[in-house]
Formats: C-alpha cells, sequence, structure tokens
C-alpha cells in the first residue's frame, strides 16, 4: 500500500520502509512526517513505530527496527511478509516464485 506523506504523518500505526535508510537523500523526511511537532487530529501524538527492511545500516536518524535483508532478496522477503501477515505458510511464496502455479 501506499499513501501521502499527510496521512503518514496524521494516521500511520507503522511505518514499514523498504530499501536503505532514506536520509541522505530526504535528511527531514523523520522530522516531517514520522514525529512531528504537531498533526491534524492532535496537538501531539506518539511517532509510530519503524521498520526498515533493507542492508544493514547503523546511523540511522531515528530508531527503527531493522529486518536485515539483501537489496535483490527485498521481493522475496516482501511476499513472505505477505503470507505472513494473510495468514499463510512462506512456503506458499516459495511455491509461487517456483512456478508451480498455487496460490
Amino acid at each position: 500500500m501506499t499513501t501521502t506523506l499527510s496521512e503518514v504523518r496524521n494516521r500511520a500505526d507503522l511505518l514499514l520502509i523498504v530499501g536503505p535508510d532514506p536520509t541522505p537523500q530526504f535528511p527531514r523526511f523523520f522530522e516531517r512526517c514520522v514525529a512531528p511537532r504537531q498533526t491534524l487530529f492532535a496537538e501531539s501524538r506518539q511517532p509510530p513505530p519503524v521498520v526498515r527492511l533493507g542492508p544493514a545500516q547503523t546511523g540511522d536518524v531515528i530508531a527503527a527496527r531493522q529486518l536485515v535483508c539483501d537489496l535483490d532478496r527485498l521481493p522475496e522477503a516482501i511476499a513472505a511478509l505477505r503470507c505472513l501477515l494473510g495468514g499463510r505458510s512462506v512456503a506458499a511464496a516459495e511455491d509461487r516464485r517456483s512456478g508451480d502455479g498455487r496460490n
């Protein structure tokens, strides 16, 4: 699912960042979207937990739980997460990848 940055700032319950830390390209991303001082619906709110799926990094601007994964394996990792969230076994993602035709 994708959304606008305004929706992230005002409504996010969890933020999943796929890939490397975005702060080198967008230095104020976390300040403006994840932990703003004021949101549309409240003067202040707790920032959502942040999970970053991608290569290991140190020195992220915001505390994020890291799920370490090589960039070339991100599609597999996302498929596995979708299986887990959908109540299916992770083997279902492997079956689809191998082309046996099951959904």
